[in-house]
């Protein structure tokens, strides 16, 4: 994989990183007395922190 390749591969891992924070604000205020349907918010957070603790390890790997 070259250079070119690796910056657009982490550009969409960070796209969907914060397509899936998003989600999970989103689905996190539609919670209400009546709908208190939890497990999609943290599932969206755990996946959104989870590929970004995953960037973050490819980062530090490509800086040494």
């Amino acid at each position: 994989m070259n250079f070119g390749q690796r910056n657009i591969a982490i550009d969409t891992e960070l796209q969907n990183i914060s397509r899936f924070f998003l989600a999970g604000v989103t689905e996190a205020k539609k919670i209400t007395s009546s709908y208190d349907f939890y497990h999609a918010p943290f599932i969206f957070f755990s996946s959104g922190f989870e590929r970004l603790l995953k960037v973050c390890i490819c980062l530090n790997y490509l800086k040494k």
